[in-house]
């Protein structure tokens, strides 16, 4: 059989006509309390594109506080402005913490909002999500919240938001100048340079501010960003270790730690990384299907089943598009792993278990089965998806994989 020979025909043309990435959405969550840290409920959190045509999104907090807008249709370079209404509440503070499909940081930075008022202007990657922290006072303010100061920190931090890392580097090395041993500035300057590729000045930079502080989180996250970007592995995983070990409670650590594990072959850890994140995050559907692949790795099929059913409960009227979203995410990575396809099928395959006639579901299965070698299963999955649409702008180049992997071998 030359099935290593159609594979490598069907791929050159599936990347060819651009056919494997997935659908243009975001997604914004957080959690917004008040001065002394209790859920502010029915809070309105609205999001609206900078670019036309400027379709408002809305979420509101749940009992817990808790907002979650699915769907946010990406438009490069993917600029939102936000605003917050909250019944007794006047002024506020909100953390934004921006991260990109592979959950890389695009942007993290703190600012005072007025509720009802002042637009937050944030940015989010296409496949990707933000996160913003409100907590809110009841305070009102008589003077109008003064404008960010042109201290260089703020402009490199202003520069890092709206991805323009090379411009950011100047401001930042003149606010580290002005307060070396403060490791927050270092961190974002690493950062920053690392998204410059200047990798050894990044990690330089990153090293530094771990050995001011070697009990304080942080730096050894960005260290592992840096020897990960390298394809040092095991020095990723050495500092993410450390990185743990200051913040065993960080999610944000925690989906980097599963991340790594399930790339370098340690299920265990990865397994233990995503249940303490669900533990901590009850609604995390991506780290529920993590879960559901890990778990179906090591052959416990009964706890996989009650992961994946998980992601159901959390939304059942929307299950399939969640599958959908979260396979789309994991698929384009720009560096998938082996695992990642994995929990990627899983994804796909749980949307069109639950919609059969869910289209674009079986065509990126299909596309995720190829990239395992699975040409049989992704041939019957695109013939699926073209009797679903035949008319699909697509479908000429779906037939001409589709007869590529049906040739005689």
């Amino acid at each position: 059989m030359r099935t290593g020979t159609v594979f490598a025909a069907a791929l050159a043309a599936l990347l060819a006509s651009g056919l494997a990435h997935g659908v243009g959405v975001s997604e914004a969550k957080g959690k917004v309390v008040d001065a002394e840290g209790q859920p502010v409920v029915g809070a309105t959190i609205t999001f609206t594109p900078v670019s036309p045509p400027k379709t408002p999104y809305e979420g509101k907090t749940d009992k817990r506080g808790n907002f979650w807008i699915p769907n946010l249709l990406y438009r490069p370079p993917g600029d939102w402005e936000v605003t917050i209404q909250a019944e007794g509440f006047y002024t506020g503070k909100v953390k934004v913490v921006s991260r990109t499909a592979d959950r890389t940081l695009l942007g993290e930075f703190e600012s005072k909002v007025r509720v009802g008022g002042s637009q937050l202007q944030v940015r989010i990657a296409g496949l990707g999500e933000v996160t913003l922290d409100f907590e809110l006072s009841r305070e009102q303010e008589a003077a109008p919240i003064a404008a960010v100061t042109e201290d260089p920190y703020d402009v490199g931090r202003a520069k890092m938001q709206q991805g323009d890392f090379v411009g950011a580097v100047e401001p930042l090395q003149k606010a580290v100048e002005a307060a070396p041993e403060e490791i927050e500035r270092r961190q974002v300057l690493a950062y920053c340079l690392l998204k410059a590729d200047r990798v050894p000045e990044a990690e330089a930079q990153a090293a530094r501010a771990a050995a001011i502080a070697p009990d304080k989180p942080g730096p050894n996250l960005i260290l592992a960003e840096i020897y990960k970007a390298k394809g040092d592995n095991a020095r990723a995983w050495e500092a993410i270790q450390k990185e743990q070990a200051l913040a065993p409670e960080s999610v944000a650590v925690l989906e980097r730690v599963a991340s790594l594990a399930a790339e370098m072959g340690r299920t265990a850890e990865a397994i233990a990384a995503n249940e303490t994140i669900t533990r901590l995050q009850p609604d995390n559907a991506e780290a529920w299907v993590s879960l559901g692949s890990l778990y179906a790795e090591k052959g416990k099929n009964d706890l996989s089943e009650q992961a994946f059913r998980k992601v159901v409960d959390l939304d059942p009227s929307n299950a399939a598009q969640t599958f959908y979203n979260i396979g789309a995410v994991i698929a384009n990575k720009p560096d998938l792993s082996e695992a990642d396809n994995r929990k990627a099928i899983e994804a796909f395959r749980r949307a069109v278990e639950l919609k059969p006639d869910y289209a674009a579901a079986q065509r990126e299965l299909g596309f995720s089965l190829l990239r395992v070698g699975d040409v049989e299963g992704c041939r019957a999955t695109l013939e699926k998806y073209l009797a679903l649409d035949p008319e699909a702008s697509d479908a000429p180049d779906i037939r001409a994989t589709v007869k590529s992997l049906t040739k005689k071998k």
